[in-house]
This record gives C-alpha cells, structure tokens and sequence, in this order.
C-alpha cells in the first residue's frame, strides 16, 4: 500500500480548528470540501453495483475490508478510502478538534499517547492498535415508503468521532434525508441525559438546533459524546439512492456513560411477552 502522507485529496486538507463550530456541539460542516472535478469523478464511479436496490431505504456499507479482495474498485475509490481509513487522516481530526472532545480519564490518556498506534477495522486487531478507522462507501437505498433510516440518537460510546461525506446526485430531486443536529433541554444534566436517552430520542426532551441539507461535496465531521445527538429527516418515495461516505473511528473501550436503557428495556419488554404467554397459556388451558 502506498504511503499516504501527501496526499492531496483528504477532506480535511485545508481545515483548522478555527473552522469548528462549538453549538450545539463540536463539529465542521465543509462545502465543496474536494476540488470540484475530484468529487465528480467519485461520483461519477460510485460502485452502485455492489449494494442491492431493491430494498427500503436501507443503510448498506462497502468498507475498507472489502478493497483487497475486490478489483473492480476504481483507483481513485481505492486511494480515498485506504487514506481516510489511515493514521494520517487520524492526526488531522486529532488537530483540528483539539481540546473539544469529551473530558474523560480514558479518553485523555489515549489522546495524550505520543504514538497512537491505527488500524483498520475488520483487517488490524486491537492486540496491536489503539484505534480501529474505517472509510465506507454507502448507500441508503430507494424508498418505497416513507420513513426516517436514523432517528435522534448518539452514536456508540466507543466511537472517537463521526462523519458523513455527502455525494449526492445532480438529479436527485427528493425530498428529506437531510441531517439534524439537535441539543438537549435546557438544564438537563448528566442524570437526565442518561434517564431519557434511548435510540429515538424523544422530541420532547431535545431542542432541534440546525439542519444540514444532503448535498454534493458536504463534509459533516464531529467528536462523539453523549451531547452529539442527531438524526436525519424522513426520506418521501423515490427511485433516487442516497450515497455518502461514512468515517469511522472505534477504540477498544467506552470513554462516556451511555445508559444501559437498551438492556433494561430489552428485560421489560422480554417479561412482558413472557406474562402475556404465559396468560394465553392458562387461559387457553382453562377454556
């Protein structure tokens, strides 16, 4: 593999933390963050052949695991995955989000590390890296009938950071599919934050802060915590694919506090089934 170091088509080439934007949380929103001729080119060779269309509107992935093993890849695909999966791309989202990430223990002994040590996800182990980084070429696939692929959430509390690397289609004229970024209601502390939380948050417990439409050439990149809630917007029926580019980076261990609402809601609703068959059965027996 070639040595990434100069390469010229990162996102974030000509980015600096005076580009972050701190409300409702850290993030950068970058237009026209490639070079025009650059970003059409990507799209031009979006690998739709390896997704299947045929269901509804359905997140699909193409990671950095699968490039080896795949020649139909175009070149330009390959280089662009390989260096936004690489520890040259890490150390440009580590500068440009400088003492904005969350404040743990865990997390600030790893970003104190003088040689944090990159992998790839699903290729690299975290028996010899500190950190897992995936580049996926994705799709959210036609829409047969309106619905939202992500509601208002947070994203794994092992994630670094997140980005999304919009490529949309100069004929797509759908509706929704847009981001969100939302915050949480005033004087909500920790406390509350961790009671109310579940995948879907409720409205009622958010302030909506900002809508970044799904466009072509639109960098969205942020450090992850339980402040970076966002979702996207319904998609209405269309025959269009939304593509994009998803940036990833995962650590071996959990550096904020999620609730454990999944696993206690999982146990509520697994006893209730429970109880219900349980009565269907006494009273089936009875009659």
């Amino acid at each position: 593999m070639k040595d990434f170091q100069s390469y010229e088509f990162s996102l974030l080439r000509n980015i600096t933390s005076s580009d972050v934007i701190l409300e409702p949380f850290p993030h950068v929103v970058i237009k026209n963050a490639l070079p025009d001729s650059f970003a059409k080119i990507l799209k031009s060779d979006f690998p739709l052949n390896k997704f299947q269309l045929d269901t509804n509107n359905v997140r699909q992935d193409f990671s950095v695991c699968d490039l080896d093993a795949d020649t139909e890849i175009k070149d330009e695909w390959r280089d662009f995955i390989y260096f936004h999966s690489s520890d040259h791309f890490l150390l440009q989202i580590l500068n440009i989000f400088e003492g904005h990430f969350p404040e743990s223990k865990k997390l600030l002994n790893f970003l104190n590390r003088k040689n944090i040590n990159t992998g790839r996800r699903k290729i690299d182990s975290y028996s010899d890296c500190d950190i897992l980084m995936d580049a996926q070429i994705s799709i959210n696939s036609p829409v047969k009938k309106s619905n939202s692929v992500r509601k208002i959430h947070v994203d794994n509390s092992n994630k670094l950071f997140s980005g999304l690397f919009y490529l949309r289609s100069p004929d797509d004229n759908s509706i929704g599919g847009d981001l969100r970024l939302y915050s949480w209601k005033e004087n909500y502390g920790n406390k509350e934050k961790l009671k109310f939380y579940q995948e879907g948050v409720a409205e009622k417990h958010v302030n909506f802060f900002q809508e970044i439409k799904y466009d072509f050439n639109v960098l969205v990149l942020f450090p992850n915590s339980i402040n970076a809630l966002h979702g996207v917007t319904p998609r209405e029926k269309t025959n269009q694919v939304r593509t994009f580019v998803n940036l990833v980076g995962l650590l071996p261990f959990e550096f904020y506090e999620k609730p454990e609402e999944n696993f206690i809601r999982k146990k509520i609703i697994n006893t209730r089934a429970l109880l219900s068959k349980v009565k269907r059965e006494v009273l089936g027996f009875r009659n």
